[in-house]
């Protein structure tokens, strides 16, 4: 109840203006209920953390370490459904901004990472004749953090089309990861798997541009409306 008070908050407002006595009036507890849980609003976000992480492991990692289909055909759905959440549960973008500033929140999420990186790599290895098995778990790892450069797109594309693709690129440069350096590809298959990351590049510097032209016009904006010194 504390924690599904804080999320809703947190997705509404963010985690700064959040405090312990509007999560105490969301959850309709008094306060001193809520503080004999958790110390203080920092608590209150490690453990809502703590909760999203575990969610997505159970929901989306673990089918992925017991299915006994191929790999490449659940990766996409899984990454769709891991978009989805962040776009539909607005508190997982704050929880995942505050991680990249807090040390004990990242070492959290890092260590998820690793922990969901070695699953994942043994699932891979069952499908792939892959003998670097070391390399393969590097390559997996770097795909679970670019996951989270993935959802920064998606939320920042209004276009349902355009999401639709980005997601197919990224899915099937994860799908491919498992097997570069495995038997040698297909003509065809390297030379789209070429295209793919030469498209997903340029939407990623379209991206990067416009947000900087966006921040650009935010300070402008900001610059002009601030009072006049003296």
């Amino acid at each position: 109840m504390i924690l599904d008070a804080a999320a809703e908050l947190i997705g509404e407002r963010g985690i700064g203006p959040t405090t312990m006595t509007d999560i105490a009036a969301r959850a309709h507890m008094p306060v001193t209920a809520i503080y004999r849980y958790f110390p203080n609003q920092s608590a209150v976000v490690r453990e809502l953390t703590l909760r999203v992480l575990a969610d997505d492991t159970e929901a989306l990692v673990r089918p992925l370490t017991e299915t006994a289909e191929s790999l490449r055909d659940q990766i996409r759905a899984v990454v769709a459904e891991y978009c989805r959440r962040h776009l539909d549960e607005p508190h997982r973008m704050a929880l995942r901004a505050a991680i990249f500033t807090d040390a004990e929140l990242n070492a959290a999420d890092l260590a998820d990472t690793r922990r969901n990186a070695a699953a994942l790599t043994e699932a891979a290895i069952r499908f792939t004749d892959r003998t670097d098995h070391e390399a393969l778990e590097r390559e997996v790892t770097l795909v679970i953090v670019l996951l989270d450069g993935l959802v920064r797109l998606v939320a920042a594309t209004e276009d349902e089309h355009e999401r639709d693709t980005l997601i197919d690129d990224f899915s099937a440069l994860a799908a491919a990861a498992r097997r570069a350096r495995s038997t040698k590809l297909r003509a065809d298959d390297s030379d789209a798997i070429t295209d793919m990351r030469t498209t997903t590049m340029a939407r990623y510097d379209s991206f990067m541009t416009t947000s900087k032209v966006f921040s650009g016009r935010r300070q402008n904006t900001e610059f002009r409306n601030d009072p006049p010194s003296g």
